[in-house]
């Protein structure tokens, strides 16, 4: 019997193309306000911008794809031995390794419900199967619960700090909790994208915390959020252990972070006064946000992130359409127990005030 190509596990994914729309010129399209992706809303630093100028003299020539530069600012940084490290493009790419590392056919994996979809698109191509534990009323993962659903199966428990879509944080006795409660033999994975955002609420630390874990874990990063990359590319892990890390380096393409990533990354980590004037910012701008739509009727949940995340006083789809006609895209969510919410990426003071105006508008029915 002839099988089918593409085979049956990817035959029946579900094909959630991402919500960008297409650029003809390969440039922005002017006058969209992007408010749907969690994108900085300003560029990268003025360092991190001559960085990748200097390199793009040089992309002719391969990358290093050890990612020695960027490995060396990372280690004495953050505490750890090079030999601990893994990179790809974007933390989404790591995600979906640690899949390829970790899930044979028929093994569980614990999320929480709602949480970024990309691990759980890993695996389901690796033929594993993913069991859900919806987040707790503050949009955080509920980790007793997520304890309590593991089984002799479970390969990979997987968290999400602050977590997307809620922007919920853990806190320490958490994050303790799972490092204590995960058995040793199964993979404790933490997705970190919007870490820089969470540790200035003053959000605990999870690699302090995780070193202390004698089972496999590992934190997954990006260059995306933070550090205004999102169209580089560029994302890093931390391992438990060498060993695990290798894991990482041996399912991964050649040369996936490309040149112009890598110095624009190694420069925009050592610009912490850059990073630290949008952090502030964000959150002032992501309070504005808040508050404002509050106002509106919406019921936001408490972010720890780059964007809002709110129950929606009606259903949602008219609010999107109107949005999408002013040129505003936003991200309609639902799950089940809170109904239709909206997902709104933090934008800065212009952004917000035109937001808060047409919604306003909309829903007072002057529009």
């Amino acid at each position: 019997m002839t099988r089918p190509i593409p085979k049956k596990t990817i035959a029946d994914l579900p094909f959630l193309p991402p919500p960008v729309m297409a650029e003809p010129n390969a440039m922005l399209i002017d006058g969209d306000l992007r408010l749907n992706l969690n994108e900085a809303p300003i560029p990268p630093s003025q360092k991190t911008i001559s960085a990748m100028t200097n390199a793009l003299v040089e992309v002719g020539k391969y990358p290093d794809h050890s990612c020695d530069a960027l490995q060396t600012v990372l280690s004495d940084r953050l505490g750890v031995s090079k030999e601990q490290l893994f990179f790809g493009g974007g933390s989404a790419e790591l995600l979906l390794a640690t899949s390829l590392i970790a899930i044979d056919p028929g093994d569980e994996v614990i999320v929480p419900v709602p949480t970024f979809p990309t691990f759980g698109k890993g695996v389901a191509i690796s033929g594993g199967r993913a069991i859900g534990v919806p987040v707790n009323e503050f949009g955080i993962n509920d980790v007793k619960a997520m304890v309590t659903a593991i089984t002799p199966n479970t390969r990979v428990v997987y968290a999400c700090t602050p977590n997307n879509p809620t922007g919920g944080m853990l806190n320490s006795d958490d994050i303790v909790y799972l490092s204590q409660s995960v058995p040793d033999d199964i993979l404790l994975l933490v997705d970190e994208a919007y870490h820089e955002f969470g540790a200035y609420d003053g959000g605990a630390d999870c690699l302090d915390i995780l070193s202390e874990r004698t089972g496999l874990w590992a934190i997954t990063r990006t260059f995306s959020k933070a550090y205004s990359m999102a169209g580089m590319r560029a994302g890093y892990g931390i391992a438990s252990s060498a060993q695990l890390a290798m894991g990482y380096h041996k399912v991964r393409g050649n040369f996936t972070i490309n040149r112009v990533a890598i110095a624009g990354a190694v420069a925009a980590y050592k610009d912490t006064d850059h990073r630290d004037l949008y952090l502030t910012e964000n959150a002032h701008q992501r309070n504005r946000l808040s508050q404002g739509i509050e106002k509106l009727g919406f019921t936001p949940f408490t972010s720890s992130a780059n964007f809002v995340t709110a129950q929606s006083p009606q259903p949602t789809e008219g609010i999107v359409a109107h949005l999408g006609e002013n040129h505003i895209l936003v991200q309609a969510l639902t799950w089940p127990g809170v109904g239709p919410c909206l997902r709104i990426g933090v934008g800065n003071n212009d952004n917000i005030t035109t937001l808060l105006t047409v919604l306003k508008n909309y829903l007072s029915g002057t529009e």
